[in-house]
């Protein structure tokens, strides 16, 4: 099934992609966005992580703990912040965080019974990580029976 064991895995996700696309066209979109995603892969390493995986204009990276990630996740949204308006769009950046239990296979990286995926990823969780905060979202026991999702608070 592949090796348990517990870390926090962090998804950044740049808002306004498609805005960017429909207004500044589609080869500056694809360099901007690709811009962001190198920043967000290097101030990952910065910060203790590996870069699990980038799919279109979203990070998926792996922390030893929640303290590195949120301080990987401040340094991101600060740098987006910072970046100039791409056309006349000003791009910024949601991120949801997963502490807990995960599972490590053939390079990807799950959550216990697919949680990852309905948790910092579900776009409840993006909702409310609205730019410019960011969610964090953990594995609970829930006293003897399954464990449960729960968020624990969005960060500005």
């Amino acid at each position: 099934m592949g090796e348990t064991s517990a870390g926090c895995v962090l998804f950044a996700d740049v808002s306004g992609s498609t805005k960017l696309h429909e207004t500044a066209g589609d080869k500056t979109a694809h360099q901007a966005i690709g811009l962001c995603l190198k920043l967000f892969s290097a101030l990952t390493v910065q910060h203790g992580g590996r870069v699990v995986k980038t799919t279109g204009d979203e990070v998926m990276a792996m922390f030893p703990d929640a303290s590195r990630a949120g301080a990987a996740a401040r340094d991101i949204q600060l740098s987006v912040h910072d970046m100039a308006p791409v056309g006349k769009v000003r791009l910024s950046v949601r991120i949801g965080m997963h502490q807990g239990p995960v599972v490590e296979k053939g390079g990807d990286v799950f959550g216990e019974m697919g949680m990852l995926d309905h948790g910092a990823r579900s776009a409840n969780a993006r909702a409310m990580a609205s730019p410019p905060r960011f969610m964090i979202a953990a594995m609970r026991p829930s006293g003897g029976g399954p464990a449960g999702w729960g968020p624990l608070r969005a960060l500005r």
